[in-house]
């Protein structure tokens, strides 16, 4: 198989919706109901209820608390205060708590199992925390192992994983183990969601790329509905029961290295052709169409853009020879080519094209056989993380997706963990907000397919801000709830649109360390917005004013990318500086010329 091989074309020989990408794509969608049952269980684990301070059974035996007319107590949270009535004069005491007193049994929760409240509150917030933190290690770490390693065995061993330690999460004998343990669940977590999300990007053909990530946000969007009935059924068990039988659902990884396969486009970038080929006859068996078939139509749509494409190729080569050389076939011209009229441009361009054609098919047919005799006809380019910093255009996208991934990670983490605050029945209030991320992808197919990545960003995280916003102003309302969902609802649609977006403005060696910067830089966000609801304690306001300013100012900052629909995903670092050369001023000035 030729390592040049155009994947895009070849998809849509294959056909665009056959058998097997159908298959491949559904058993990788099925990848993200374990990442968000891993990620979103704390929400019913780690449950917070109403509590008080529960007073000791000898507590009338402490002088503190004799029995008096003139002695009085009350129990709060935290703490208990004593009144005493003295003559001409009153005074109290407060004693804090040693044990606490729930609506239900204590291990209902590991909240209450090791009594993380009052001043140990913030280590509960904490574990989310570490999971954030690990998320944002695996983002970097594992993306990078992806690219190098491909993305199959990355997902392959970062799921083992993440079902070897939700399982030992389930048996945690105290905090601290615990905490640790969900550390390295965040860390596979995100080695295995970031390379499903790829692997789903690569396998189908421009036209349809966006529908892999509306599929994957329906899917996550049932993923996360589906811990509701979890948590429920389970409520009058231990939270380690519910821990356990969320993470057996990853159970099928042990079977997953025979039914999942690697990205072709990883494997003819790194020029790995045989295992290339093998997919694609089995592709083609799936698909109930010939190889060679397949082949040859890859061939023949090769050529066919090959015979488009010549003619413009040389032509800007011969302006920008003209323009920055001055190099004339009819040498009788001396002057510079920005003084030539017309007429003498023309001529030049008609007696130019046969020299320079000429020169540049002798100067390919030179390196070809450079390269053929150290037998690499093919050079795999070879890309690391360092290369974001050292490309500007990247580099400047990458500073607008990372201010964005932070946004969308804050506000849609705050809003999810912090429903069952809500009024109302908890797991009511969660399960209605996993089903307004249900119109998000409605929305974003709609969107996606009409106006592109960069409108569809910019359209929900102006709805975002604003519906937060509003319910901000009127938290006292009963709209508020309305709002909040409103808000959750779009900031759902533009984290999922961000997904799909950031990938395809990286080459292929950078598209996973690419994506999984963004994650990673997004955790600051996530590590944050488990406190969104103790800083609501403090200033009721202050969560969905910080939100929606944030919302606000990433919409305005995505208007800045470019848009990526229509394009195919680029291969190389030189296919996008190319992409971006042909959409800026300068191509465009260039191709108004050429038409004259």
């Amino acid at each position: 198989m030729d390592p040049e091989t155009d994947v895009d074309d070849l998809l849509k020989s294959l056909g665009r919706w056959g058998n097997f990408q159908k298959f491949q794509l559904a058993f990788n969608l099925l990848g993200f109901w374990p990442a968000a049952f891993h990620l979103l269980s704390i929400v019913f684990i780690g449950y917070r209820p109403d509590f008080e301070c529960k007073v000791p059974e000898n507590v009338y035996n402490n002088e503190t608390f004799y029995p008096s007319s003139d002695v009085s107590y009350t129990v709060g949270q935290c703490d208990v205060k004593v009144f005493r009535n003295m003559t001409n004069s009153t005074s109290d005491s407060t004693i804090s708590c040693s044990e606490y007193s729930y609506p239900f049994p204590t291990d209902r929760s590991f909240v209450t199992e090791w009594d993380l409240v009052c001043d140990r509150s913030a280590l509960a917030e904490f574990t989310q925390t570490l999971m954030m933190i690990g998320q944002a290690i695996g983002a970097t770490v594992c993306t990078s192992l992806s690219d190098r390693f491909g993305r199959k065995n990355l997902c392959l061993v970062s799921h083992i994983l993440l079902l070897a330690f939700g399982i030992a999460v389930s048996f945690s004998p105290n905090f601290i183990v615990f905490a640790v343990l969900r550390f390295f669940t965040g860390i596979f977590q995100q080695g295995f969601a970031m390379s499903l999300t790829v692997l789903n990007l690569e396998i189908l053909p421009m036209e349809s790329r966006y529908l892999a990530e509306v599929y994957g946000l329906l899917i996550w969007t049932t993923g996360v509905a589906m811990i509701t009935p979890f948590g429920y059924f389970l409520r009058h068990y231990s939270w380690r029961y519910t821990q356990l039988a969320l993470t057996l659902v990853s159970s099928y990884a042990l079977i997953q290295y025979w039914l999942q396969e690697e990205s072709i486009r990883w494997l003819l970038i790194n020029n790995k052709l045989k295992e290339a080929e093998r997919i694609v006859r089995k592709a083609a068996r799936w698909n109930k169409v010939k190889y060679d078939d397949v082949m040859k139509r890859v061939t023949q749509m090769k050529e066919e853009k090959k015979s488009i494409s010549e003619n413009e190729t040389d032509l800007i080569r011969k302006d920008e020879t003209l323009q920055n050389k001055t190099v004339y076939a009819d040498t009788s011209f001396t002057k510079p080519y920005s003084s030539l009229n017309k007429d003498e441009a023309l001529l030049i361009y008609k007696d130019t094209t046969n020299t320079l054609s000429s020169q540049l098919t002798t100067q390919l047919d030179s390196k070809v056989k450079e390269d053929s005799t150290k037998g690499n006809a093919f050079a795999v380019e070879h890309l690391n993380a360092t290369h974001i910093f050292r490309e500007k255009r990247i580099f400047i996208n990458s500073l607008i997706l990372w201010i964005t991934w932070v946004t969308n990670s804050l506000t849609y983490y705050a809003l999810t963990l912090t429903s069952t605050s809500l009024a109302g029945n908890r797991f009511l209030n969660y399960l209605l907000s996993g089903l307004v991320e249900y119109p998000a992808a409605l929305l974003q197919f709609l969107m996606l397919k009409r106006t592109g990545r960069k409108t569809t960003c910019f359209v929900f995280h102006i709805v975002a801000g604003s519906s937060l916003a509003v319910a901000t102003v009127f938290r006292y309302f009963s709209a508020t709830k309305v709002f909040t969902f409103v808000g959750k609802m779009s900031i759902t649609g533009s984290f999922s649109t961000i997904f799909l977006y950031t990938p395809e403005l990286y080459p292929t060696n950078l598209r996973n360390v690419g994506i999984g910067f963004s994650s990673a830089a997004s955790r600051a966000g996530g590590m944050i917005a488990p406190f969104a609801g103790t800083m609501a304690m403090y200033v009721a306001w202050g969560p969905g004013a910080v939100f929606g300013i944030m919302c606000f100012i990433v919409s305005f900052l995505c208007l800045y990318l470019p848009e990526t629909r229509g394009h195919e995903l680029p291969q190389t670092i030189g296919e996008l500086k190319q992409w971006y050369k042909q959409h800026s001023g300068r191509g465009k000035k260039r191709n108004i010329k050429e038409k004259l």
